[in-house]
């Protein structure tokens, strides 16, 4: 089965068993008596694994024990991952050794015929192509004949080096941007954690008095725990950044240093307990008709569900021309229903269907919306199994939320604080979508020979080199 690519003369067009061993993963059992297979060191890689690894599987959401293992197969790192059922014709090649169903097929590539990061490639350029050969009543899926019959055209071994070096310091950068955003967001949400789920600065100042020390002891004990710096490091820093240091003391000072009873259980002194209805203003979705929807940017970008959804940022795939429900930009976007309460931010102003509602704070403070529409996570997790068919919330039961209500001056501490590291979160997923979109522009011409590699054109050198 060729799919009719253009490739220069001196292309050769192979089957992928051609180029190394090519096999379903492994795992038979029945579901009733799977427990005792998973939980142990060694990685299992499902297919929302592979769809979610942007070519490069370096995380996994299940693990298997030595049973598990001895009914399936460890594969080596390198080998690439292709969905054929599910999630069809995603890749990703494999950063350390695990097992995957038989769902997914493996290939461990001979290195002396290609590169592996090449023909990754050259699938994700052709699994559009692919998904179109899918059958199944349930289910579209493809087996291990279907790939067996496609060809497709490769280069020399230093032609697919030089083509793949380009592609891969994209992706690599991409990469590195999204750890970067992580970490800086795993930083705000720690910080959220601190001092409005667990109450460390008021704990830390009552049991500084509670071990008898003075007021100032107490806010010295608060400082610390805000700043994650002791006491020696604390006083170098008084001594040659006085200004920081005199801004985390009137962080510290927002603190109370007593708990009271609440029905939400043990709250800072002073604080309030509220409802999210109360706190923040909240636009239920509602989709616009059908024959507005449009996919050639005509309109409003329109999200009718978490589909859409990306790492932070929905992803603009459809457009509509008569918005009903309109969210603004900096809104934290909730998945009200299947699955309720995965989370985004509006990048720009949008229009939401049914599938989502939108969330502002009163206050407006974009950052504290966000992170306390994460910690809400596990009040929204009772509804994602209600409804006959899948779970989902309603906006009253939304609004009903309880939540405790900080003072308006700690929530504009949080938020210039987490505003800051927001704001490179933001700049740098902006990156990430130049760097796809460049990427994913020179992937066909590179991989067709409408491009060559850098080392023919000096152009592209520049690329290489991001």
């Amino acid at each position: 089965m060729n799919f009719s690519f253009s490739a220069p003369d001196s292309w050769t067009f192979v089957k992928l068993s051609s180029l190394g061993e090519v096999n379903r993963g492994r795992s038979r059992h029945r579901p009733r008596d799977a427990a005792h297979l998973y939980g142990g060191p060694y990685p299992f890689i499902q297919t929302g694994d592979v769809k979610a690894s942007n070519g490069r599987i370096t995380s996994h959401t299940q693990t298997y024990s030595e049973a598990g293992l001895a009914q399936s197969r460890l594969w080596p790192e390198g080998t690439m991952c292709i969905t054929i059922a599910a999630n069809i014709a995603e890749t990703g090649i494999l950063q350390f050794p695990a097992c995957f169903p038989d769902s997914v097929i493996g290939f461990i590539p001979d290195p002396e015929k290609c590169d592996i990061h090449f023909i990754e490639y050259m699938f994700r350029l052709m699994k559009k192509r692919i998904q179109a050969q899918a059958t199944g009543s349930v289910q579209d899926n493809i087996n291990l004949q279907t790939l067996e019959r496609i060809e497709f055209p490769i280069p020399s071994l230093k032609e697919q080096r030089n083509i793949a070096e380009v592609l891969c310091r994209l992706d690599d950068k991409i990469q590195l941007n999204h750890q970067i955003n992580q970490t800086l967001e795993q930083m705000a949400q720690a910080i959220f954690k601190s001092w409005f789920v667990d109450f460390e600065p008021v704990k830390a100042k009552i049991a500084a008095l509670e071990a008898g020390g003075s007021a100032a002891d107490a806010e010295l004990a608060a400082v610390r725990v805000i700043s994650g710096r002791g006491a020696d490091q604390l006083a170098q820093m008084a001594a040659e950044q006085s200004e920081q240091y005199t801004e985390l003391q009137a962080t510290a000072a927002l603190f109370p240093a007593a708990m009271q009873s609440s029905e939400l259980g043990e709250i800072p002194e002073r604080w309030e307990t509220s409802t999210v209805g109360a706190e923040f203003d909240v636009t239920m979705g509602q989709s616009p008709p059908g024959d507005t929807y449009n996919e050639d940017g005509e309109g409003i970008a329109f999200f009718q569900g978490r589909r859409d959804f990306g790492v932070r940022f929905p992803s603009n795939r459809v457009y509509c021309t008569a918005p009903k429900r309109m969210a603004n930009e900096g809104d934290t976007l909730l998945s009200v229903r299947a699955p309720v309460g995965d989370v985004n931010i509006a990048a720009s102003n949008c229009c939401v269907g049914r599938g989502l509602a939108a969330l502002r704070h009163k206050s407006g403070c974009e950052s504290f919306t966000y992170y306390s529409v994460l910690e809400l996570g596990h009040q929204l997790a009772s509804f994602d199994s209600e409804g006959t068919v899948f779970g989902s919330i309603n906006q009253k039961n939304l609004k009903a939320l309880d939540l405790p209500k900080p003072p308006s001056s700690l929530i504009e501490r949080f938020s210039a604080i987490a505003g800051n590291l927001d704001g490179e979160v933001r700049t740098l997923s902006q990156q990430i979508n130049t760097l796809s979109y460049l990427r994913d522009s020179l992937l066909p011409k590179l991989l067709s020979g409408e491009l060559t590699s850098p080392e023919e054109k000096p152009q592209l050198q520049d690329v290489a080199n991001v």
